[in-house]
């Protein structure tokens, strides 16, 4: 059977898609939802931290634990999604583990650090917000390294990017910060996780279809 210079194009074509849409699939399979999860821990966590600061409440006691019982119900969550995942990373565990000792030694260096700090002010409304900024960059410093680690661009520069809002809004909106934290850098985490399902859902309809069509 001849096959012509166009249908030969064409099928190199649904080849290039399918094969683009197994690579997105195995990009974004997890991390969409992931991503989903600390958006909102991030969103509700802020929000949570601009009332108990606003003077009329200013219970700043409970900023540590509200914190601490998102970041629990986040870890959980990611560990429940990363076993259900139907594609598994071979460098799972290693990233699991990059990120324990992350936060291993952001608590021993400061330990270290405590006796020298001037606690007063930290524990201050300005304070938190301070310890709050340290505590939200460090983590965008392990996606920066993820997305170096495992070729993803996109991961990357998503760490890149949410370092620099929230440098902006620490320096620029002090009043708003827990706000601008909530809306601009959870909404970017939530949305940076509805976009990779979209694609996600998108992708594998691409392969069903492919696989249909040569079944």
């Amino acid at each position: 059977m001849n096959v012509s210079q166009e249908d030969a194009r064409d099928a190199l074509k649904d080849v290039d898609t399918v094969a683009e849409a197994t690579r997105t699939v195995a990009a974004y399979s997890g991390v969409d939802l992931i991503l989903l999860v600390w958006g909102i821990v991030w969103f509700l966590g802020s929000l949570a931290s601009y009332a108990l600061t606003h003077p009329s409440i200013c219970q700043l006691v409970w900023l540590g634990p509200v914190w601490d019982l998102l970041g629990i119900i986040g870890i959980l969550l990611t560990i429940l999604i990363c076993r259900r995942s139907p594609i598994q990373n071979p460098a799972g565990r290693r990233i699991g583990i990059f990120w324990g000792a992350l936060y291993a030694y952001t608590y021993v260096g400061i330990a270290v650090l405590w006796p020298y700090l001037k606690l007063e002010p930290l524990m201050g409304v300005e304070g938190s917000k301070a310890i709050t900024a340290l505590a939200t960059i460090i983590p965008m410093f392990a996606y920066v390294v993820m997305g170096l680690w495992l070729e993803n661009k996109y991961l990357a520069w998503f760490g890149v990017t949410i370092t620099a809002l929230i440098c902006l809004g620490y320096s620029a909106f002090p009043a708003l910060f827990y706000l601008w934290l909530a809306f601009v850098c959870g909404g970017a985490f939530i949305g940076s996780g509805a976009y990779m399902r979209v694609q996600c859902r998108r992708a594998r309809r691409l392969i069903a279809q492919d696989q249909s069509c040569h079944a």
